[in-house]
């Protein structure tokens, strides 16, 4: 088969882009034509396919802008019509079987989903968090607390602005706050795609990696029928069992709060 794999970066960032990358070469190794499509960010590696990728939306330090001009710059945001247009001219180039997204909101939007549906390619979206119904995309409330009430899908997405939900870094450094401006357009993005049914009514299946995710996905109105739950995989012939017990415990990943690192440490106590 055909592929067209869309994600908004195509480079090793995180967790994300690792399963991509992962789940290519697998595919590749059974015979499958693998065609990425991304954005212009200037790490994403390149490909024979890069002159159709999408304008990367740089909004960085937008905190310090008035809401229209962020507004105005993130208007892409709610509906990307350049990524629709590169999409869809690669799509007629290269004549896949499947459109695959990969994380593709707040760059590429689900007009991607909706270009390959209007050339009757079938589509799936693998779920890496929960970006299409969360502002936060972690479910995590301004003020810290998880958002186990889903407020925003189930009671309004002006939880998002009342909470300021969507944090933002601040100039010249990585730590992030609370935003209030960033929570107004990240509720006005994910409240538009929600309402309007891009996600829902232009992916066929939806693949989640955890069934948590996909019980909150379901509770926030995806069609059962149209999400599965697959695990993320690993190849055990790489690793070899060391099974000397001792008091200690490996954590291999980012360093984010949303991991729950605390309670592990927590728990080891």
């Amino acid at each position: 088969m055909k592929i067209i794999t869309a994600s908004k970066f195509y480079y090793k960032r995180g967790g994300l882009e690792s399963y991509l990358f992962k789940i290519t070469d697998i595919l590749q190794n059974n015979g499958h034509e693998i065609i990425p499509f991304s954005t212009t960010y200037p790490e994403n590696l390149k490909t024979d396919y890069n002159d159709y990728f999408a304008e990367y939306i740089d909004l960085s330090g937008s905190e310090n802008k008035g809401i229209i001009k962020i507004l105005k710059a993130s208007s892409r945001l709610f509906y990307n019509i350049d990524a629709k247009n590169k999409v869809q001219k690669l799509i007629k180039k290269t004549n896949p079987d499947v459109f695959w997204g990969f994380g593709i909101h707040h760059q590429l939007s689900p007009s991607v989903f909706a270009a390959a549906r209007e050339l009757s390619i079938p589509t799936i979206h693998r779920l890496s968090d929960y970006g299409i119904i969360c502002p936060d995309s972690r479910l995590v409330r301004g003020d810290g607390r998880n958002c186990t009430e889903l407020l925003c899908p189930l009671k309004g997405y002006y939880n998002a602005v009342k909470y300021k939900c969507v944090r933002q870094a601040k100039p010249g450094t990585e730590e992030k706050s609370p935003s209030l401006k960033a929570s107004i357009i990240g509720a006005m993005e994910v409240y538009y795609h929600y309402k309007t049914g891009l996600y829902f009514n232009n992916v066929d299946k939806f693949i989640a990696p955890s069934k948590f995710l996909m019980e909150v996905m379901i509770k926030s109105g995806i069609n059962p029928q149209k999400i599965t739950h697959i695990p993320i995989f690993i190849d055990t012939k790489s690793y070899e069992p060391q099974y000397d017990s001792e008091n200690y415990f490996l954590y291999f990943g980012r360093l984010s709060e949303e991991k729950g690192l605390t309670h592990l440490l927590e728990a080891m106590k």
